[in-house]
């Protein structure tokens, strides 16, 4: 008989045995490989892949256009979502909020557990409040590689503070053609510059990489993102938006246009945007024969290919597809792994499958490529530090001092001074002060003085904190104890049109308001006839985000949609701006913009005579939040100006693609290049080309070998002379081949180095270390590139024309 104490060890041993016995069943329990931190990526996509059914396969192809919670939370709440781009914040709620209530339903409440990605535009921010650095234009035009790279890794870091493992960025399109709206997205014309800034710019972002990186974790998630570089490729080929046909030979193709996008490859770039155009015949969307080459040729491997905005769908508006459906089965199997769209033509692909129009294998890679990305960032290890935005971290990151410090820094490399006239014996314009002159009374005039919107440009995150042009300067007349009085007058606006002053017509059958820009110029006249100096802010400017229908009237001139058939500063500037010099030729011309400009390039004009009669030009392009500190360290000679050209600029619209400079001709058949109405046939600012308070000079030029194989490296080496003030100066390396088995161009840019020289001083030994792979063209037959064994000239010199370009001889064998 058990009595009451025995009955209850019975319980308590028969209790212990039942939780011994479910422990050993949990020991046995194996953790899927595809939640295991650590294993191989390769081995933990497979896994995945495997377990998930046709509809979350498809799901995570996907990207939905301003998704928003709950609303698509109830539509995907079974089976996750691949990202979203922007994620809509709830009424009442900071995005952050929203976002980590999605990302906790996407872990915690879908069957698998899939995280949703999260991106965000990073072309030169990285979150809404976060730092605004200088637009691509610019950084080009810094020729400082390092400053580049420091800009992209603050730009994760705070993207990354913020909830973002994938932006979009670096851009790698061209801006061959300056009729083009989205010149200021890119970092300049030649391909070997392009390459060189958007390797420094995805190593920043994403750290260290090689080809195959999409296989590779990111080091630290919590500083670093993925990279999806965009447009792929050739956009903007013949100076216009959207879907443009680039009819374009292999032969310019590869040479050109793809050069940057095999160096991001091969830097670790991770995910790719395709263009909006065709190229060749076939929209880039799906176009096999240029996401192969990707893949296969430049090592991008197993890297995500996803679209712009509706642009799968758009397949079948080119003719190439019958349906939207047909269009995703295209893409497909083109090697399109992810699609931005509120109504996917992706989503399509069970019925595609049913047909036969693609295999389930298409439909695997493709999700593994989606999935790849996010085991790569973290997302799938359990991190709350990189699932989760924690708003201390945030607000202690965004816009740190430190970061606007680089940004600062950035702009007062890029800044390009054009032209410095002497207005006295051994005095230039610029500086303002010193060497005796007398500052007193500064007119700020123009459109663009006190504007932040384009002063900051397109795909910019808002709640920027910028500073203008008049901004700077009043802060430098209060500096300076009010050595000088500043007085601004606007002038005129930015608008396309005469009457940009109006406001948005609403009905298009209602007249404008009839104000013309003209009546504000007399009052801006009378300023610059008392002034001192007169700065006057002239350019153009593109929406915040580009596609704000409540700033195109007055900002909508540059940036996505914003072609132009004119290169004039847009509205009535250029009639301000004959004004001005009419009273005074003490006249600073400050450019904000995001393409290169002429000065009234027509018979009306007297062509460009306005760019002649200025004192001095400085091409400020898209300087970003700390605008007017640069502008005016430059202007009162606190920096000495550093940029150089990353654009060749034509005097008019006709010579576009002239003289862009891998698009000379043979040196001994240049003359064929001129057109009977225009002379001088010379650009008006060449390619490399920029001023400094600095006079540099090269000697003891010549290269460390003068025979080398195809994977050699050498060195141009030198001793740089500087009379002036500390400052840099660009060595920059050009190339061409002597004999070769078909035409090339007849000058690329083949390398560079920015150099700092002290004042009043020469460096003796400066190397600008070279490879003997980048003399390489594509062949055709080879399917590849190859470096022919030949003589090849290389020019060293200041800048692509500079007169004194020192001619060395190197034989590849």
């Amino acid at each position: 008989m058990y009595t009451l104490h025995t009955m209850t060890l019975i319980r308590h041993f028969s209790c212990c045995a039942a939780l011994l016995c479910v422990a050993a069943s949990a020991d046995q329990i194996e953790i899927p490989l595809y939640k295991q931190v650590g294993a191989p990526i390769p081995d933990r996509v497979a896994d995945l892949v495997q377990r998930m059914t046709l509809d979350e396969k498809i799901n995570q192809l996907v990207l939905p256009f301003g998704a928003k919670y709950p609303e698509d939370y109830v539509k995907y709440n079974k089976t996750g979502l691949g990202a979203t781009y922007p994620l809509a914040s709830v009424d009442g709620q900071e995005w952050w909020q929203t976002r980590n209530d999605w990302q906790r339903w996407a872990v915690n409440s879908t069957r698998l557990g899939i995280p949703t990605s999260f991106i965000s535009e990073t072309l030169h921010s990285g979150y809404s409040k976060g730092t605004i650095f200088p637009m691509p234009c610019l950084q080009g035009s810094s020729w400082n590689t390092e400053l580049v790279g420091q800009a992209a890794s603050i730009i994760a870091l705070e993207a990354s503070a913020s909830g973002v493992d994938r932006g979009f960025s670096p851009v790698l399109h061209f801006c061959t053609d300056p009729r083009f709206g989205r010149c200021e997205e890119a970092f300049g014309e030649d391909p070997a510059l392009l390459s060189t800034m958007g390797v420094a710019a995805v190593t920043g972002l994403s750290g260290p990489g090689a080809a195959g990186s999409a296989d590779q974790y990111i080091a630290d998630p919590t500083s670093k993102i993925a990279t999806e570089a965009k447009h792929y490729a050739a956009y903007g080929f013949g100076g216009r938006d959207g879907s443009m046909p680039a009819e374009i030979s292999d032969n310019t193709l590869f040479d050109v246009y793809l050069k940057p996008w095999r160096a991001y490859a091969q830097a670790g770039g991770r995910a790719i945007m395709a263009a909006h155009n065709e190229v060749s015949g076939m929209p880039c969307h799906g176009n096999k024969k240029l996401l192969t080459a990707l893949r296969e040729t430049f090592g991008f491997g197993n890297g995500l290919c996803a679209s712009d905005a509706g642009d799968i769908g758009h397949i079948e508006a080119f003719g190439v597809a019958g349906s939207r459906m047909e269009a995703g089965a295209v893409a497909l199997r083109a090697g399109m792994d992810q699609e931005l769209d509120r109504d996917p033509a992706l989503g399509l692909l069970p019925q595609a499958l049913a047909q036969g129009l693609v295999n389930m294998s298409d439909i695997d890679r493709a999700t593994g490529n989606v999935l790849r990305q996010k085991f790569a960032s973290g997302l799938f290890d359990g991190r709350e530090d990189v699932l989760y935005v924690d708003p201390v971290r945030q607000a202690a990151t965004l816009d740190a001092p430190a970061h606007r410090s680089v940004a600062r820094q950035i702009a007062e490399e890029g800044i390009t001074l054009l032209k410095n006239d002497y207005v006295a014996a051994g005095a230039a314009r610029l500086p303002l002060v010193g060497l005796g002159k007398t500052l007193r009374h500064v007119a700020i005039i123009g459109p663009n003085a006190d504007n932040a919107h384009s002063t900051i440009g397109g795909y910019t995150q808002p709640g920027a904190n910028v500073t203008t042009v008049l901004q700077g300067a009043i802060t430098a007349a209060n500096e300076s104890g009010n050595a000088f009085v500043v007085e601004y007058s606007k002038g005129t606006c930015l608008g396309a049109t005469p009457n940009c002053s109006c406001p948005i017509p609403t009905d298009p059958s209602v007249a404008p308001c009839g104000i013309d820009d003209t009546d504000h110029i007399p009052p801006a006249v009378a300023l610059a006839a008392v002034a001192d100096v007169t700065v006057l802010v002239l350019g153009d400017s593109s929406t915040v985000m580009a596609g704000d229908p409540a700033l195109h009237h007055e900002t909508g001139t540059c940036g996505e949609h914003f072609d132009r058939d004119s290169l004039d500063p847009p509205g009535a500037q250029m009639e301000l701006l004959t004004a001005v010099l009419n009273v005074t030729k003490n006249v600073i011309v400050v450019l904000i913009h995001g393409r290169t400009v002429t000065f009234g390039a027509s018979r009306g004009y007297n062509y460009n005579a306005a760019f002649d009669q200025s004192a001095a030009v400085l091409a400020a392009w898209r300087p970003g939040e700390e605008a007017g500190t640069a502008v005016w360290n430059i202007l009162n000679g606190t920096v000495n100006p550093s940029g150089r050209t990353a654009h060749t600029w034509p005097r008019t619209v006709g010579q576009v693609h002239q003289y862009v400079p891998w698009f000379l001709e043979k040196a001994t058949r240049s003359t064929r290049n001129a057109y009977a109405d225009m002379q001088p046939a010379t650009p008006l600012v060449p390619f490399g080309f920029g001023l400094s308070y600095s006079n540099f000079s090269f000697s003891n030029i010549h290269l460390s070998k003068t025979t080398v194989n195809s994977n050699d490296t050498f060195a141009v080496k030198l001793d740089i002379a500087n009379v002036g003030p500390a400052g840099k100066v660009v060595v920059q390396v050009y190339f061409s081949q002597a004999l070769s088995s078909r035409v090339r161009f007849a000058k690329m840019l083949l390398g560079f180095k920015k150099i700092s020289v002290a004042a009043d001083s020469t460096l003796s030994g400066v190397s600008v270390n070279l490879r003997a792979k980048d003399f390489e063209m594509w062949d055709t037959s080879a399917n590849n590139y190859v470096v022919e064994s030949s003589n090849y000239t290389v020019y060293v010199g200041q800048y692509s024309t500079d007169p004194h370009l020192k001619t060395l001889t190197l034989s590849v064998v």
